[in-house]
């Protein structure tokens, strides 16, 4: 081999390293961006996972709070069908009452009605 080959074989040799020396430098580069970005994504994770937790709290005490208006509102509800059953009692003991009283005054009618009958 002659020093002018020598020479090109090691110009080669040298210009073959600067190119894989480049292309590991890109990687690296590129493996520590990939790291950068798994490195964001886990702690991403972790809050979405901390508000997901928040949120399950929050619609527990909903559901809680929907419970206690359900059962506020079963007692309401009780309430007014017990005021309304007395409320119905209460009418049909009046319109009895009333009832018997028309037929005394229907009675008392008749009585004055006759003594008037009477008198005359």
């Amino acid at each position: 081999m002659t020093p002018e080959e020598m020479q090109r074989t090691m110009q080669f040799l040298l210009e073959n390293q600067a190119a894989h020396d480049a292309r590991l430098a890109e990687i690296e580069i590129n493996l520590n961006k990939l790291s950068d970005q798994t490195s964001a994504l886990a702690k991403n994770q972790e809050a979405m996972q901390g508000i997901m937790q928040g949120m399950q709290g929050v619609m527990q005490n909903m559901q809680e709070v929907v419970q206690s208006m359900q059962g506020e509102f079963r007692e309401g509800l009780q309430r007014i069908v017990m005021v309304s059953e007395q409320t119905l009692a209460s009418v049909r003991q009046l319109y009895e009452l009333e009832a018997g009283t028309s037929r005394r005054v229907s009675g008392l009618e008749g009585r004055i009605d006759s003594l008037e009958g009477s008198g005359k």
